[in-house]
């Protein structure tokens, strides 16, 4: 097979690494997984026993295990965060992002930022695979042949919450943890959640309804679960807010034998579209692609993120609680992303973690996904899991220079895949992701991630010249060997 590789002079050396640590991590290939199984859980537990010796002495952390509070964002990617590179993102400029929260945050000397941190294209497989370490194609995704949608067959409980043994459990914000949707309340209460308040996307009488005046369903101890519609002037995520913020202050009001570390989290309605104004703004046209007002959005998300930092410390909790701070997918369109597609732009999200004397801070450049965060918080939690396609962060903390992934591999809709190492990329062409265009586009495309991160130049596998290289070869096949290994890639006939 002939490759053809084509690239820009002016753009060698403005590589994904270069752009953001001057190139000095740059080409750290792997061909092979070198943390693996028991071993890797062994390790794993040996940073929790680390970590154990150092918080079992923090007043309200029971048997040395830290609380742990995931934030999400919703339709945020990498360069829609100012302590990000902007990926040449012209459509919403730097100075109308405004996050003087989560700046600090990310400037925290226990922050690890990373930087090449991958979720899937879309909203609900993110958040099944963040939550059961498993892939879209082991959760028994089905394919809607009318739509071309991924759809869950049966609705999974074998999710990190039933792990977290010893945890009060909260979920509050953006639930979307299924599709077909169903009732979120029903859903957390399978997953074992002790309270809830999750915005309801479906039905809504229009599109606004997604912050003012939406459904919501929630619970509170000792009391069942309710759905009402909040007030029209009634923000969804000051909703969310306010209730992650009331149970987090709640756990350090209880009595020291009442008294148990939590897991909370809170999912973002924001950015999502459409764009609407904010609190404290005039009521203006709703729109759902007003680029305009994504500074806005950006901003109150960060306003309230502050808010939860704020009780945290408030509290005492601050440097007891493993804190992550990530998103669904990268951006819509009309912000300069591409959700819903494979490109970095569709996949590449704002990844931050802290955790004081168990998280190194600084940036992190070796591959990780947001399946990864399943075995995370279980081993954390003391009920280590391991999946066969995640792997504990905690390892790229306490292993040197170990990759714990060789590649990163996911499907999307209609069948669109992609497979990337820590240079190279193969995946469907862009046009694929839509359903009339699927039957034509059976042979995946290269890209050199390292010199072409927007993914401009597409390495052809049907034509030869002075592209056709052993390196380039080499990556092609191997990557399409991984993909045929997932059961992502069939060779048409």
């Amino acid at each position: 097979m002939a490759v053809q590789l084509m690239l820009a002079d002016s753009q060698r050396g403005t590589g994904i690494l270069e752009m953001i640590d001057g190139g000095s991590k740059a080409g750290r290939l792997v061909n092979r997984r070198t943390v693996l199984g028991s071993s890797a859980a062994a390790a794993s537990m040996l940073c929790l026993d680390k970590y154990a010796a150092l918080a079992g002495r923090r007043k309200g952390v029971a048997a040395g295990r830290p609380n742990i509070l995931f934030v999400c964002l919703d339709d945020v990617g990498r360069d829609g965060l100012p302590f990000y590179p902007r990926w040449g993102n012209e459509q919403v400029p730097a100075g109308s992002l405004d996050c003087p929260n989560m700046d600090a945050f990310a400037r925290d000397a226990d922050t690890r930022i990373f930087d090449r941190m991958r979720s899937t294209p879309i909203c609900w497989t993110t958040r099944m695979e963040a939550m059961s370490g498993k892939k879209t194609w082991e959760l028994g995704a089905l394919m809607d042949s009318h739509t071309g949608k991924l759809l869950l067959k049966d609705q999974p409980t074998d999710l990190a919450y039933r792990y977290l043994t010893g945890y009060r459990k909260a979920a509050f914000g953006k639930w979307h943890l299924q599709v077909p949707v169903i009732n979120p309340a029903r859903s957390a209460s399978l997953a074992g959640l002790d309270e809830w308040g999750l915005s309801v996307e479906h039905p809504q009488t229009n599109a606004r309804q997604l912050y003012w005046g939406s459904w919501w369903v929630s619970n509170r101890p000792g009391d069942g679960s309710r759905k009402e519609r909040l007030p029209e002037d009634r923000f969804v995520d000051d909703e969310g807010v306010d209730r992650t913020v009331e149970f987090v202050t709640q756990q350090t009001a209880r009595g020291a034998d009442d008294r148990s570390p939590w897991y909370c989290q809170f999912w973002y309605n924001l950015t999502h579209e459409p764009t609407v104004d904010m609190p404290g703004q005039p009521r203006g046209d709703d729109n759902f692609e007003d680029v305009s007002k994504f500074g806005a959005m950006i901003s109150y998300a960060d306003f309230l993120f502050g808010r939860i930092v704020k009780a945290l410390k408030d509290t005492g909790q601050y440097d007891n609680t493993l804190i992550i701070l990530t998103s669904d997918n990268g951006g819509n369109g009309f912000a300069g992303g591409s959700k819903g597609d494979l490109s970095e732009r569709g996949i590449g999200v704002p990844f931050l973690v802290r955790l004081p004397g168990m998280v190194e801070g600084g940036r992190e450049q070796r591959l990780a996904q947001l399946t990864d965060i399943f075995p995370t918080i279980t081993h954390l939690a003391g009920n280590p899991q391991v999946r066969q396609h995640s792997r504990p962060l905690f390892e790229l903390f306490n292993r040197g220079n170990t990759q714990i992934h060789d590649h990163i591999a996911m499907i999307t809709f209609n069948r669109n895949w992609m497979v990337a190492d820590h240079r190279w990329k193969l995946r469907t062409p862009w046009q694929c992701r839509w359903k009339q265009h699927a039957e034509s586009c059976q042979d995946p495309v290269l890209f050199d991630l390292l010199y072409d991160p927007h993914e401009t130049n597409m390495i052809s596998p049907e034509a030869s010249g002075p592209g056709d290289v052993p390196e380039v070869k080499e990556a092609y096949q191997r990557l399409l060997a991984i993909a045929q290994s997932h059961g992502l890639y069939q060779q048409s006939a």
